[in-house]
């Protein structure tokens, strides 16, 4: 799942971008048009600028829809597993069988118990089922790729789910604020120190677990 967090610091990053351009078209708003109460009261402004910032870590670990997005893929995973364990198993299973068979033609035919026409059919037989099983064995790895593929093709499409919810809601949630700039801060990350009274972390995520509850409803 840290693919599905990069993507998240990443979303985050774009925003930015997304906000300034908004910003910008509109012309911005003098903050003297500020309601009263707003959580833009008490955010930095410079000139025009007005910035903020929210902190991706809590974003990541408070936000529903990533806990519903992280077991989705899971149980998506189990599935595969089990397809796959199930697979190796029945082939592990005729490879079994196919050796103790072949052991007893050996002991038996050491006695003479089979003629030379029985012994032909008995060893072509065991052939064709040697070449049934590595057949077998070539399609067990090509699964376990297909499978890996798999789930990195359904974690794509949760990260695509991921980035239009939160884009689109942090569209809607600068529409009235107007913010120039939204940083996103992480541990590790390129903002190293950010003043706690610029940050909307907790407006965020109480916006985005309120649509997403609303979605639910529905």
């Amino acid at each position: 799942m840290k693919n599905l967090q990069t993507i998240l610091i990443a979303v985050l990053i774009v925003c930015v971008a997304v906000l300034f351009y908004l910003q910008f078209s509109r012309g911005g708003r003098s903050s003297g048009e500020t309601n009263s109460g707003d959580i833009t009261t008490n955010l930095g402004s410079t000139g025009s600028l007005k910035i903020a910032w929210l902190n991706s870590d809590s974003l990541w670990g408070n936000y529903s829809f990533v806990d519903k997005k992280r077991e989705e893929l899971e149980l998506f995973h189990q599935k595969l597993e089990a397809q796959y364990k199930a697979t190796v198993k029945s082939f592990e299973q005729e490879y079994v069988n196919l050796e103790r068979e072949f052991n007893e033609y050996i002991q038996k035919g050491s006695a003479g118990a089979y003629s030379l026409e029985q012994q032909k059919a008995k060893e072509e037989d065991f052939a064709r089922r040697k070449a049934k099983l590595d057949e077998k064995q070539t399609t067990i790895v090509q699964l376990d790729q297909e499978y890996s593929l798999q789930v990195a093709d359904q974690e794509q499409r949760m990260n695509r789910e991921l980035q239009d919810t939160i884009v689109a809601f942090l569209k809607r949630f600068n529409a009235e604020r107007n913010f120039t700039f939204i940083f996103a801060f992480a541990s590790g990350g390129n903002l190293l120190v950010a003043n706690d009274s610029l940050d909307i972390t907790k407006w965020v995520i109480q916006g985005l677990n309120e649509e997403y509850n609303q979605r639910k409803e529905k």
